[in-house]
């Protein structure tokens, strides 16, 4: 169960990343409701949201395989928790949004909370899970 959420949450920001890198105007208006409108904007969306996002999962993704399972779940919780406070905080502060902002939330929290809960069945760093 623990490589299994380390793999997936590896996916998910390895997909998100490769999908915002690939077509950030297209993505950016599905998921924000706004268009891109300038290359200054293209060129930021493309490197926040899909290269540091695509570096995330590459990361999670090198600890899975290392073995280093505590770590990645510790990476993890760290990235989920973070979003979905900063998510929550816009929610309150700027009012509701679209329906994946919600999605997003839900997900960040579970997947978050998974990790917590999975880093006490985390084998030792090095040894297979």
């Amino acid at each position: 169960m623990v490589k299994l959420l380390v793999y997936t949450v590896s996916a998910f920001y390895l997909l998100y990343g490769l999908v915002f890198a690939a077509s950030p105007s297209g993505m950016f208006l599905l998921i924000n409701d706004a268009e891109l409108t300038t290359n200054t904007a293209l060129v930021d969306v493309r490197a926040t949201y899909g290269g540091l996002t695509l570096a995330v999962g590459i990361a999670i993704a090198y600890l899975g395989i290392t073995n280093r399972l505590s770590e990645a779940l510790v990476v993890s919780a760290v990235m989920l928790f973070g979003m979905a406070i900063a998510r929550a905080f816009g929610l309150f502060v700027d009012g509701p949004s679209n329906w994946l902002m919600y999605l997003y939330l839900a997900l960040e929290i579970i997947g978050g909370g998974l990790a917590l809960v999975l880093m006490r069945y985390a084998p030792e760093d090095g040894n297979d899970a």
